[in-house]
């Protein structure tokens, strides 16, 4: 989806993009997302302040469910699936199926926390970008890139362990972004509105390599990596407030969370968005950024 205001600038836009189901086991990212996504165009309707600023300030890219035919399988046959449901017969082991979609981003593809091998549960892919789910995205974005359209605040939705996490993820080792402090300064904003809904859930905040773990080829380094115009595999979008959120729960239930939990989920990280965004706009406001 792409969601225009129909007030502010009508040329070109700073860009938004939030994508979530990449994994398809993780039932609660697309259904949060979609919800996100109904209450901020219900609010637009109505005037709500917050809503209208983010809809005539910036464009929204919006993709509920990055990896449908994984989802699918996880409905029809094997609920715990994760990878896509790409064919890998050309491998040795033609019986296993699908790639991780996030270790296969172009940027340092093929490091830690990855496998080389198609029948595990963290396989890379043959290549970078092998999987259509992810070339569709990088090209997508980077064709809005190469015509003008700067990106500024980018967030894979993921479940479970409720974590806001920044880059980077691909190592520990790893220079910390320079606009880290305000990365981490944005994230806690969003948890700490989350925190304030009826359920008290409680998130998290900081890099993903420290609070998760260390891992190559995924979204959040590619969108924060700095942009390269002549080599799709050398660089990233420059999106300067990257992040993986890790919605509920913790260690309860895990990826079956029960679905009276869902509305929840939405509405905490409706609060958890107008939050972080209002940050957002407000330091590019001050910076001259926007």
């Amino acid at each position: 989806m792409q969601i225009r205001g129909t007030g502010g600038s009508a040329g070109i836009r700073k860009g938004v993009y939030f994508e979530a189901g990449i994994h398809a086991r993780e039932w609660i990212s697309p259904a949060t997302l979609i919800y996100i996504t109904k209450t901020l165009l219900e609010d637009y309707m109505t005037g709500e302040s917050t809503a209208v600023r983010f809809l005539d300030t910036f464009d929204w890219y919006i993709v509920p469910s990055l990896n449908p035919d994984g989802y699918v399988h996880t409905w029809t046959k094997e609920r715990m699936w994760r990878k896509t449901r790409s064919n890998n017969a050309e491998s040795a082991f033609s019986g296993c199926t699908g790639t991780d979609a996030n270790r296969n981003w172009p940027y340092e593809w093929g490091g830690k926390g990855t496998s080389s091998h198609p029948c595990s549960n963290l396989y890379q892919g043959r290549g970078s970008m092998s999987e259509l789910e992810v070339e569709a995205v990088v090209e997508f974005l980077r064709d809005k890139k190469d015509k003008g359209q700067d990106f500024v605040w980018f967030i894979d939705w993921h479940s479970y362990a409720q974590y806001i996490v920044t880059p980077w993820s691909y190592s520990r080792d790893a220079p910390d972004p320079p606009n880290l402090k305000n990365m981490l300064e944005a994230g806690q904003v969003m948890a700490d509105a989350i925190a304030s809904y009826k359920s008290n859930t409680f998130y998290e905040v900081g890099t993903t390599a420290e609070l998760l773990y260390e891992f190559s080829g995924a979204s959040i380094d590619w969108s924060y990596a700095p942009y390269n115009k002549y080599d799709r595999t050398a660089g990233g979008l420059d999106v300067p407030y990257s992040y993986v959120v890790e919605l509920r729960d913790i260690n309860k239930y895990g990826f079956i969370l029960p679905e009276d939990q869902i509305e929840d989920s939405g509405k905490e990280s409706v609060l958890g968005v107008y939050a972080m965004g209002t940050y957002i706009i407000d330091v590019l406001s001050a910076e001259g950024k926007l």
